[in-house]
Formats: structure tokens, C-alpha cells, sequence
């Protein structure tokens, strides 16, 4: 515990000593520089923020245990964009960015909405599940199952038994969103709707590898002709900011509902932290649109 106390002292006070940005030069290097710097601090930020429970616990309930597995899926998350990141992996960290963003709105419509949520959250996550289940019925109906096939079954319906989910109720369900909101409806009610195409929409281009994805990341054009680009494309801190922020946003949330920074040791980090990426992120913004102005350039 004295590690970890004197390790978010450290970061508290590296968040002190940058305060006042330092000069970039307009290089990207000393960009990255800086942004895998703060980056691998708010790593260890969300690992610690993990693994705090609140004073008495020893523990999670299942309801409870959904929004601790979402922060962790997060951590995760988080923890191989920046490794992408220190690899250069662009096109990598762009898939990330959409599984943070989505997993973050999950986490925060979770924690705010309660219990009926969070069950039918477990409820709906039995979709493939379901089809699994009456797929095996069927071919039992009519023949002996397989020795691999009674393992499946016998698997599907010990899982449904422990999350207590009706197997009845599961196979005559329609509706396979939570609490029948589609996901902008949620970033809707989050007050995050102007973010359903920028983040979400544009993201699912990286995520399922549609044309947009492999002519920006995968393909070069050269005199009419298309050619495969094996190479990955460089990362900047348009990448990382944006997530750290996100990461950030969700740490300080999750530690308030999980009541386990009563002295706000590590969320006032966080909040630190949080501002000056968002600065620098405004830094770079501005170097970036007058580069594009043609005023100046962002030297690689």
C-alpha cells in the first residue's frame, strides 16, 4: 500500500511540474513524448482504482460485480491502446478508442440506472446463448448428441441456472437491447448524442474493416491502382488523448459509486490529470489547425 501511495504522490506531482506545458517545437515526436508519459499514468491510475473496495467489503454481489467487470474490461482496454500506441499501430489504436468509448457508456448507463438494468443487462447478453441452446434441443430431439455437444448444453444450462435467467422467458425474448434503447438512445440520455457518429459510428468502420478502413489504413492508390500498405500507420495524440480522457471520466465515477477513495486520494488525481491532458490536447489541436492553415508544419 506504501507503494501505491507514494507511486500517485509521484503522478501528483508530475501533474505539478507540467502544469505549465512545456515546447513542443511543433514535433510530433516530443508530442508522443509527452502523451505516452501521461498515458502510462493514467494506466496505473485505473489499475489502482480497480482494485480498491470500499472499507467492510470483501466483495461483489452479481449485480454489482457487472459494473467492476466493465471498469476492469476497461483497464484492459485502456492498457493495450497504449501499447499499440508505443508501437505505432494506428490503425490498432483505432479500434480501441470505439471499444473504450463503448464500454465507458455502458459502465456510466449502468452505474446510474441500478439493479433493472444491470439484470437485464445480464439477461440480454444471453442472446447467442439462446440460439445455442435451441439449436442443441433441436438436434437432440433427433438424434444422441455428441460427446462435445453434451458438454455445450450441459455448460449453457449451468450458466443460465448461477445468473438465474428463465430459460423460457430467454427463448421467447425479442427485444436484445438493454432496456430496449438503442445505443444512441442511451448516449442520448447520457447528454453524449453528438458523439453517436464522431466516436461510435466512425469507429465501427475500424472495428468490422469496412471500405472506409481499408482504403485509410490498409491500401495504398497509386496511379489509379490499388496496393496492399503492410506497414502501420504512425500515431499521434489525437489517438490517445481522447481515451486517457475517457478512461479518466470513468475512473472518477466508478470510484464514487464504488465508495473506495474516501479521502479522494486517487480521484483528485484523476481530475488533475484529467485537465492537463485536455490542455495539452488543446496544444496540439491548435498546432494541428495551423498546419493545416498552411502556417506552419507538425514535423514527424
Amino acid at each position: 500500500m506504501e507503494e501505491i501511495i507514494k507511486e500517485v504522490q509521484r503522478i501528483k506531482q508530475w501533474i505539478i511540474d507540467n502544469k505549465t506545458l512545456p515546447d513542443f517545437k511543433k514535433n510530433n515526436n516530443e508530442y508522443m513524448k509527452f502523451a505516452v508519459e501521461s498515458s502510462n499514468n493514467v494506466r496505473y491510475l485505473m489499475f489502482v482504482a480497480a482494485g480498491m473496495i470500499s472499507e467492510g467489503k470483501d466483495g461483489y454481489n452479481r449485480e454489482d460485480a457487472v459494473i467492476v467487470g466493465l471498469f476492469v474490461r476497461l483497464c484492459k482496454l485502456y492498457d493495450t491502446l497504449c501499447w499499440h500506441a508505443a508501437e505505432n499501430h494506428a490503425e490498432i489504436v483505432q479500434i480501441f478508442v470505439r471499444l473504450i468509448f463503448e464500454s465507458s457508456i455502458n459502465l456510466e448507463y449502468l452505474m446510474t440506472n441500478g439493479k433493472k438494468s444491470i439484470e437485464n443487462f445480464i439477461f440480454i447478453s444471453y442472446k447467442a446463448t439462446k440460439e445455442n441452446y435451441e439449436d442443441l434441443i433441436k438436434k437432440k430431439e433427433g438424434r444422441e448428441l455428441t460427446g462435445i455437444e453434451k458438454r455445450i448444453l450441459a455448460k449453457i444450462e449451468r450458466q443460465l441456472q448461477e445468473d438465474e435467467v428463465d430459460i423460457e422467458k430467454l427463448c421467447t425474448n425479442k427485444n436484445w437491447r438493454v432496456d430496449g434503447k438503442s445505443f444512441k438512445n442511451i448516449l442520448k440520455e447520457l447528454n453524449f448524442e453528438g458523439a453517436y457518429s464522431y466516436i461510435f459510428g466512425n469507429g465501427s468502420s475500424y472495428v468490422h474493416g469496412d471500405w472506409k478502413d481499408l482504403k485509410a489504413n490498409h491500401l495504398d492508390y497509386k496511379q489509379e491502382q490499388y496496393y496492399p500498405r503492410l506497414e502501420h500507420d504512425r500515431v499521434d495524440p489525437r489517438y490517445l488523448c481522447p481515451a486517457s480522457v475517457i478512461c479518466l471520466d470513468a475512473l472518477v465515477e466508478f470510484l464514487k459509486w464504488n465508495k473506495s477513495d474516501a479521502d479522494n486520494f486517487v480521484i483528485s488525481t484523476a481530475i488533475g490529470m484529467n485537465s492537463l491532458i485536455r490542455n495539452f490536447d488543446a496544444q496540439h489541436e491548435k498546432d494541428l489547425q495551423e498546419a493545416w492553415r498552411g502556417d506552419d508544419e507538425i514535423a514527424q
